[in-house]
């Protein structure tokens, strides 16, 4: 329900608004990840994220996880945990959208990052 296409297309229409604009990908494969970065310049994300269920692969996820409550857009998967803690982590303060949740309102990249991204809900 979530295809990286879908993505894709939701970042190229934020791109012809904001050009600069840089995304951190949190993706579940590296395919995915690689073709996001492959079409957007200015990307970033963790390489080497280990494996499913591994002490490096916990970690790389948690790190993940704070980066993008850390964020001033969520664009997340449908029915994805991972965003939900990600919402949780920020309180809420980070407008976000799925593929199943369009955004409410405008786009909007004025809430500024946090200045902590381990409180992310701190602005």
């Amino acid at each position: 329900s979530s295809p990286v296409e879908w993505f894709a297309n939701r970042m190229r229409q934020i791109r012809a608004d904001h050009p600069d604009v840089p995304f951190f990908l949190s993706c579940d494969t590296p395919e995915a990840q690689e073709q996001l970065a492959g079409e957007f310049d200015g990307c970033v994300f963790l390489t080497d994220k280990g494996g499913y269920n591994t002490v490096k692969g916990v970690r790389s996820g948690l790190i993940d996880l704070y980066l993008l409550a850390s964020s001033q857009h969520l664009i997340g998967a449908s029915f994805s945990s991972f965003v939900e803690m990600a919402v949780f982590l920020c309180d809420g303060v980070v407008p976000f959208e799925r593929p199943d949740q369009p955004l409410e309102g405008e786009f909007s990249l004025s809430l500024g990052l946090a200045e902590d991204p381990l409180r992310p809900a701190r602005r």
